[in-house]
């Protein structure tokens, strides 16, 4: 999180120092020991320096984007290449990848808050669109997608699957063309 960046966990800790037994580090960061009995009071106060610090400004998640991919690569040989690279886990995780300029069709609310859409593939090739949690943002026909990409099997037919971790509108005079 920029968050980090934009404040100063010493001196936090500094204007806490009467809660605690010990503590040090720098700017980015420290540790310290406390008494049971006074975390509560430590976790309201270093939350209010931290607050102060920040003056108003709400930190933003960072995503690390592996690649940007373009609508001509989106393909099943794509998802080989990508295979390449498993197996995939924690130390590991999945390519995060971004797709600009997408015109999503179908856009709607599945299950307990989440969203589902599609898009085509310039070869034709129908592709899930699956926002996990993401139903009550509202969500623009012209998107920058920025997710992983799968196979999935869905009545009985294979297609590729994109999980959006975010998205934002894209500029229309842009947009690759509904096919």
């Amino acid at each position: 999180y920029t968050t980090l960046f934009r404040s100063d966990l010493l001196a936090a800790l500094d204007q806490c120092s009467h809660l605690l037994i010990r503590y040090g580090g720098h700017r980015v960061a420290a540790g310290l020991t406390l008494h049971k009995k006074n975390l509560p009071a430590f976790k309201e106060q270093f939350i209010a320096a931290i607050a102060l610090q920040l003056d108003g400004y709400t930190p933003q998640p960072i995503i690390a984007v592996d690649a940007e991919i373009t609508h001509d690569s989106l393909s099943a040989s794509l998802l080989d290449d990508l295979d390449g690279l498993a197996p995939y886990g924690q130390s590991n995780p999945l390519p995060i990848l971004m797709l600009k300029h997408v015109t999503l069709r179908n856009i709607r609310e599945f299950g307990e808050g989440h969203l589902a859409a599609s898009f085509v593939a310039p070869d034709g090739t129908r592709v899930a669109v699956v926002g996990w949690g993401m139903a009550e943002r509202l969500v623009p026909q012209y998107v920058d997608l920025v997710g992983t990409i799968s196979r999935d099997r869905y009545r009985g037919e294979r297609e590729l699957r994109f999980e959006i971790k975010d998205f934002r509108m894209s500029g229309r005079d842009n947009v690759h063309a509904a096919l």
